[in-house]
């Protein structure tokens, strides 16, 4: 087996010319960000920075649970 594989990643052109596809797919992004930016502040939700995620252990698990769905069944 070898030691290095290379694999290149490309856009189909039946996407589209890859300029124009990027370009789109930044705006989509940045669009996303933008609605769980404004609905984090609405909530009063914070982001976990990366010191903080770097501390926490790597086999913790929330102390309180979520709820859960439920089957419906009797």
């Amino acid at each position: 087996m070898p030691e290095v594989v290379e694999m290149r990643q490309t856009i189909p052109p039946e996407l589209g010319p890859e300029a124009a596809l990027l370009a789109e797919l930044r705006d989509r992004v940045r669009a996303v960000e933008a609605e769980q930016e404004a609905a984090r502040r609405r909530s009063g939700g914070r982001v976990v920075g990366r010191r903080a995620v770097l501390t926490q252990s790597w086999h913790g698990q929330p102390a309180s649970r979520e709820p859960r769905r439920t089957s419906g069944r009797a």
